[in-house]
């Protein structure tokens, strides 16, 4: 995706690559697609023609070009995490070196920092506080979950293009396919955002029910209060554009997540249908 005489064509085309450019056409109202390219649906036609042109890789940006989704070549959608774990792998060295994780990114991607020596460090959610801590902490990437990745050799800048130009450069050294990588990669449990409207008092007494901790979970207080086991993690955090809180799972396994999802639900009865809601959504999706 991109302008046809853009810079993200030509300089794809620079490094040898066949282009085939979608919506190439300067559109402001955006009206043949959803420029959101964190929304999976959005990237159909993407998806569709990674697969119907043998292409190596496909690349969507946003409407205002800061946020990144990459499609193998099996028209599989990333993501933020699984592609930060395949530019780990080669593109971007993370050895002795700080990695910004956002609070809800999977543990997963901690886990191949960590593996591949790098230094993973939580921080909240939000372009400015990400893209400040990737500066403070010299890291060599910032990853959120929205699709902004953030480049320590480039300032700490979120620019979609640099990562996609790093993704064709390293793949053109690989003598295997970019599927055969996420195919190795691990299989994450965990559900989307579960926003549940509530007032500020009622935010207030569930953050603070979470805070007293239980099941024995490390209470981390980043942003709102994440409760992490060996084997998962919850999230409970307000949102910070309407009055709702927002209620994120992970576990190990599909049972470890159902697990940790029915210890809270038994704790807090109220939201235990919105709760079943993301997990049917996930085992729909899986």
């Amino acid at each position: 995706r991109g302008g046809r005489h853009g810079r993200g064509v030509l300089h794809l085309r620079d490094l040898g690559a066949e282009v085939v450019a979608l919506y190439d056409e300067i559109d402001p109202v955006f009206s043949q697609r959803n420029p959101d390219c964190a929304v999976g649906e959005n990237l159909s036609v993407l998806v569709k023609t990674v697969t119907a042109e043998g292409a190596a890789f496909g690349v969507g940006f946003d409407g205002d070009g800061d946020r990144i989704a990459v499609v193998d070549n099996k028209g599989r959608i990333l993501g933020s995490e699984r592609l930060a774990m395949i530019l780990f792998e080669g593109a971007l060295s993370v050895e002795d070196r700080n990695v910004i994780l956002d609070i809800k990114c999977s543990m997963h991607l901690e886990r191949a920092v960590t593996a591949r020596g790098g230094r993973a460090h939580r921080c909240r959610s939000g372009h400015a506080y990400m893209k400040r801590m990737v500066l403070d902490e010299a890291a060599v990437a910032g990853v959120e979950l929205s699709g902004h990745v953030f480049l320590g050799e480039i300032r700490g800048r979120d620019d979609p293009l640099h990562t996609a130009l790093l993704v064709a450069g390293w793949l053109v050294g690989q003598t295997r396919p970019l599927s055969a990588f996420v195919d190795a990669l691990p299989e994450m449990f965990m559900t989307d955002d579960i926003r549940v409207a509530m007032d500020k008092a009622e935010i207030d007494a569930l953050l603070a029910a979470c805070g007293e901790g239980f099941d024995g979970g490390d209470v981390q207080r980043i942003d709102g209060v994440r409760l992490v086991w060996a084997d998962g993690w919850l999230l409970v955090r307000r949102s910070i554009t309407e009055p709702k809180v927002t209620i994120r799972f992970e576990g190990e396994t599909r049972a470890d997540l159902g697990r940790i999802a029915q210890a809270f639900a038994d704790r807090f009865p109220a939201l235990a249908g919105d709760i079943d809601k993301a997990l049917a959504k996930l085992d729909r999706n899986a």
